[in-house]
């Protein structure tokens, strides 16, 4: 039995999470949860332009101390690692469609990068102050239009849906207890299905080394051999090795010849 919260904490949970109505995407306003990534909406062009300047002075620098560094060094590695990542942002800011937030590179931490560059952070938090006005925005409207329906009704109705929930798990748990039972006798089922499949194939491949061995006596082209070329056993007496077949195999083989001459 699942352990159900109760009314009230199912009230509680409905006025702290509440159903929006249906078709509220064609209900919400545009100022609500909605806010535009594009740089170019945060930035005036000479702006932008100052701080791909300043990326590439940024990226001299970094140059410079790869340069000034031992061979090899961890100062050298760590430098070259951040000057790529600067040269990645500059590239990605000179793109027609660049946009916010700004994120950390492979080496180079965002924080190490906003004061690097000031003014970039000037921007993004014009981009933060935007994206919190416009959660701001969703929020009012999500309380303006939520559906907090505790009545009895809706209790009603939650208690059908419990009991239809508890129905299908029951279910469920039967049919696994009924298949956890009957696993043995399946996997029985199974071995001795494969076991039968294994037989049958055997007794063919053996048969079609019969007809082989009997097609090889007619066309006078038994050769010797150290395995029986039905069975595949050993062979240890002296004429079993010259005709390349056991005793045993030999005598059906030679039935087999008798049944088709009198036939």
């Amino acid at each position: 039995m699942t352990d159900w919260p109760t009314r009230e904490q199912w009230a509680e949970d409905r006025r702290k999470f509440p159903r929006l109505p249906d078709g509220w995407q064609s209900m919400q306003p545009s100022n609500a949860g909605y806010v535009r990534h594009h740089l170019a909406d945060y930035a005036s062009d000479a702006e932008i332009r100052a701080v791909i300047a300043l990326l590439e002075q940024a990226w001299r620098d970094l140059g410079r101390e790869v340069r000034a560094a031992a061979p090899h060094s961890g100062a050298k590695l760590e430098a070259s690692a951040k000057r790529r990542d600067v040269n990645d942002w500059t590239k990605q800011l000179q793109e027609e469609d660049a946009s916010l937030p700004i994120y950390s590179g492979r080496r180079l931490k965002r924080e190490e990068l906003l004061a690097m560059v000031p003014l970039l952070g000037q921007i993004e938090a014009r981009y933060t102050t935007a994206c919190d006005a416009a959660r701001i925005a969703w929020e009012q409207w999500r309380d303006s239009v939520a559906i907090v329906d505790v009545s009895d009704e809706a209790w009603a109705v939650e208690l059908e849906r419990r009991q239809a929930e508890e129905e299908r798990r029951r279910r469920r748990a039967e049919e696994l207890a009924a298949w956890d039972a009957n696993r043995e006798e399946w996997e029985r089922q199974r071995r001795e299905e494969a076991i039968a499949r294994g037989v049958a194939t055997r007794a063919r491949r053996r048969e079609k080394r019969f007809q082989e061995a009997i097609q090889a006596l007619r066309n006078n082209a038994l050769r010797p051999a150290d395995h029986c070329r039905c069975c595949k056993k050993p062979l240890i007496d002296p004429p079993s090795i010259a005709r390349g077949i056991g005793p045993e195999c030999w005598e059906h083989v030679l039935k087999a010849v008798e049944r088709e001459q009198a036939a």
